[in-house]
């Protein structure tokens, strides 16, 4: 413990040595390195501790907010402590030892705010103004414990064999990125989710990830479709959601009025998510998209397809590149926004990086006003 080398091919010369260790000052000496082994002795002191404290309220209005306060340590990223703000004033304190941190600060309905800080003395002030959130979204999770094991095709014929998929399912990430990109999103299961408020959100996602059983609940179908029916704005997202749909067990009215899908093609289906139409608002904004690399465990990832003629194709495969992978149903004239998107993949499968900008294009597209 404590002992270091450091190699390489130093010239003979002085150096400044930083040395950064959690509960100590940070030291900065002057070390003279001569011809050979060096030999050079280090001895850090441990850190006294500053209080941060400051305000947390609404921009525009003032308004203090009732929020959580979280301190990360800048070495790790390991989350060191938390507070609260008082919901009257806003105030929060902590004490810190000296060190560099980032702050996280997060009230219901508002946009999440990070800092980057340094306590290097007794006190410091830190106040935060919090924007209201931009959309609320309900995110139902449809990927349940029940998966099918074999694979059929329309003649009852075993086309594959399920491998177990991922552990970790969609509808948890897509509700992690969609925190960290400042929405207020409530999360239900399909089965407990009431349809009857669901026009109450700006839109609703519903997530299968790679459940190869998914939307298996005719009423649960019915709901989406009498949803999309009445105006409603959905994302639906699932690996195995257009083979089920148009091939088997099938689903007619659902494939039809819901994933707008025609025939599907392939399971299997490349390594990366491409883009077709390279001026859609769906891969153009507010991040411009590239391919997005994805990943196939077994069946529940990918799924190919023909859409209907009234859907338009955005983003392909880089197997077959006409064919989508993500797709638009648009209700209106206006190209700035449309009704339904469909991500025919398993969100999880897809890299962190290349999935989120793709959400948050998605979200911007579907929340903004029809002209």
């Amino acid at each position: 413990g404590g002992v270091y080398t450091v190699e390489g091919d130093l010239e003979v010369d002085h150096y400044d040595v930083y040395i950064l260790k959690f509960g100590y000052i940070t030291l900065l000496e002057d070390v003279f390195v001569m011809y050979g082994v060096n030999d050079v002795d280090f001895y850090m002191e441990f850190a006294p501790s500053g209080v941060v404290s400051g305000t947390v309220t609404e921009l525009g209005t003032g308004t203090p907010l009732d929020a959580t306060v979280k301190f990360y340590r800048s070495d790790t990223m390991e989350l060191y402590a938390e507070t609260t703000t008082d919901p009257v004033t806003g105030d929060y304190s902590q004490s810190l030892p000296y060190f560099n941190y980032t702050m996280n600060v997060r009230a219901y309905h508002h946009i999440p705010a990070t800092l980057g800080i340094t306590v290097d003395g007794p006190a410091a002030t830190f106040d935060f103004q919090l924007d209201e959130t931009l959309a609320n979204i309900l995110l139902i999770n449809d990927e349940d414990a029940k998966r099918e094991l074999v694979k059929y095709d329309k003649s009852g014929s075993v086309i594959d064999i399920d491998t177990g998929g991922d552990k970790v399912r969609s509808a948890s990430e897509i509700e992690t990125d969609l925190i960290d990109l400042g929405y207020d999103v409530t999360v239900e299961t399909s089965a407990a989710s009431d349809p009857l408020t669901w026009m109450g959100y700006d839109f609703i996602i519903s997530s299968s990830g790679d459940d190869t059983s998914p939307v298996e609940d005719s009423g649960y179908r019915t709901d989406l479709e009498a949803y999309v029916a009445g105006g409603g704005k959905l994302l639906i997202e699932g690996g195995e959601l257009a083979y089920d749909a148009v091939s088997y067990p099938g689903y007619p009215t659902f494939a039809l009025n819901v994933l707008h899908a025609n025939d599907w093609e392939h399971d299997s289906s490349g390594t990366s998510i491409t883009v077709y139409d390279a001026s859609h608002p769906v891969t153009t904004f507010p991040n411009t998209l590239g391919s997005i690399n994805v990943s196939y465990v077994g069946y529940g990832d990918q799924d190919s397809y023909i859409p209907e003629p009234d859907a338009d194709v955005v983003m392909g495969w880089s197997d077959y590149s006409t064919l989508a992978s993500v797709l638009v149903y648009d209700d209106t004239p206006d190209p700035s926004s449309g009704q339904i998107v469909f991500y025919s993949f398993n969100y999880v499968a897809a890299e962190a990086v290349g999935r989120k900008e793709l959400l948050e294009n998605t979200v911007v597209y579907l929340i903004t006003p029809e002209s």
